[in-house]
């Protein structure tokens, strides 16, 4: 399985009040390169999509709470199918990516030190089936059924004023799988995940500055045992995955910002 996807959201901020400020804007995704292949299906194809967001930020004294909001979206997803040594087919198939929740708290402890805790909810059920189809006359020719369920994410960091001009930043994460044993696939082998993060930004002065990060994401073992025989071309669920499945993700962080008086 393979997905590149960019993303881009442009979006306007409205201060109501000194204390309250809303925010709204679109979502646009281009997924390129995407490919669903197994032992013998190759399936690959590209597709964009647009949604929306809604976001709010309340700040007095020494805490401040944001929430966010993105909608989910179906990309529609055109390329081609081969089955086998089968020449290839003109296809198409609905890729849904979920909606999802965030929000959060933070608490200036000190000149120096605040403290922040958050929430998130990912709404996964909607990734339910991916079925590809002819382009012309929509005959299906594979399926791959997930029936996801939302998921949370809780999150606690902390950031730390070393000097006036560079933070230090911690953080920890858990997030519960979306991916129940009944539809388990080798193609997405999730399973709840913690995840470890340290960072810092650099003021350079004149609105500049530079912010880096790294993240240590470390899953949970899954070792799935089914009973349920391969029937179909669905194998999803079925002894067919059956394993240990073991996995961990080193990502890198680097970011310019600027800031405008």
């Amino acid at each position: 399985t393979e997905l590149e996807l960019f993303a881009i959201s442009p979006t306007l901020t409205y201060r109501v009040n000194p204390y309250l400020s809303i925010a709204g804007g679109a979502d646009y995704y281009n997924a390129r390169n995407v490919r669903l292949n197994s032992q013998l299906v190759e399936i690959d194809g590209d597709g964009d999509a647009t949604g929306w967001n809604l976001g709010l930020m309340y700040r007095g004294g020494d805490w401040s709470l944001g929430l966010s909001y993105h909608s989910d979206v179906t990309i529609k997803v055109k390329g081609d199918f081969k089955l086998a040594s089968n020449p290839k087919i003109p296809a198409k198939a609905d890729l849904d990516l979920p909606w999802r929740l965030q929000t959060g708290v933070r608490w200036k402890a000190t000149d120096k030190l605040a403290v922040e805790l958050g929430f998130a909810r990912t709404g996964w059920s909607k990734f339910n089936q991916i079925i590809v189809k002819t382009r012309s006359g929509g005959i299906p020719l594979s399926t791959a059924t997930h029936d996801w369920r939302d998921a949370n994410g809780y999150r606690l960091g902390a950031s730390f004023q070393l000097t006036p001009s560079t933070q230090l930043r911690f953080g920890y994460s858990y997030d519960n799988t979306p991916q129940k044993d009944e539809h388990f696939s080798a193609r997405i082998p999730d399973n709840d995940r913690h995840l470890f993060g340290i960072g810092a930004e650099q003021a350079l002065g004149d609105g500049w500055g530079i912010e880096a990060g790294y993240m240590y994401v470390h899953f949970e073992n899954n070792n799935f045992s089914s009973n349920t025989p391969l029937t179909s071309r669905d194998p999803n669920g079925t002894n067919a995955f059956n394993g240990k499945y073991k996995s961990h993700v080193h990502l890198f962080g680097l970011g310019v910002s600027k800031v405008f008086m």
